[in-house]
């Protein structure tokens, strides 16, 4: 296993309130801002540094045991410069998993999964990142899936989630039937001291980063 790391390390830090009125209208400010501070940050890291990152990420989220266990991940498809999963989404499958990543209805504002069989069954969705077709994609069970491969722009050490503003995650989450566990792959880059985060927002269990992992479950 990779060594555990509790990352203090001040990266930006705002202030957020929980609630109604000003302090929501704050929070949408704040996660605003950092978005595009942090994804301005990732943006500069270099291509066969990130390579390595993603290769190092990848090999610690395959020796987790959340990882080992489950039957059924459900996982984003990477695109542009997010952690370069691939590898893992590969060989889930070659492990004889069942592999679920998302497909994006926009009109309706949400993501309904499917089975993924392979690379080659996968089209540009309308934001460019690869999706299942459905004319040969099944749909998935969602009570079978037992661990969450989460995207996200940051994270914080107490499972803090900041996602790309859509909201498509979290009312995903709200749909199972039973909240599994859940890892959100991430550059050490993306990690930040707080996260403005709303009574709606899920925290995540594990963050695993090039530089190791944190535990988050015991700051919930």
């Amino acid at each position: 296993m990779s060594p555990r790391i509790n990352i203090h390390s001040l990266v930006y830090h705002i202030p957020y309130a929980k609630g109604d009125g000003e302090g929501r209208k704050m929070n949408i400010v704040s996660k605003k801002w950092l978005r595009k501070q942090i994804l301005s940050k990732r943006s500069q890291i270099e291509s066969s540094i990130r390579k390595k990152k993603s290769e190092q990420i990848v090999r610690q989220i395959l020796d987790n045991q959340s990882y080992k266990e489950a039957k059924t991940l459900f996982s984003f498809v990477p695109f542009g410069d997010e952690v370069d999963i691939r590898e893992l989404l590969s060989t889930a499958l070659q492990e004889g998993k069942e592999v679920v990543i998302p497909k994006t209805f926009v009109e309706k504002k949400e993501m309904v999964p499917y089975l993924f069989r392979g690379w080659e069954t996968l089209v540009p969705g309308i934001y460019g990142i690869l999706e299942p077709d459905p004319e040969i994609s099944p749909t998935a069970n969602l009570e079978k899936i037992d661990l969450i491969i989460m995207p996200g722009v940051a994270f914080d050490h107490n499972g803090g989630r900041l996602g790309y503003g859509g909201g498509y995650y979290d009312r995903f989450l709200s749909k199972l039937p039973k909240l599994p566990r859940m890892i959100a792959p991430c550059f050490v880059e993306q990690i930040v001291e707080s996260i403005p985060m709303d009574d709606h927002d899920f925290r995540m269990e594990t963050i695993v980063t090039d530089e190791g992992w944190i535990d988050c479950i015991n700051s919930f």
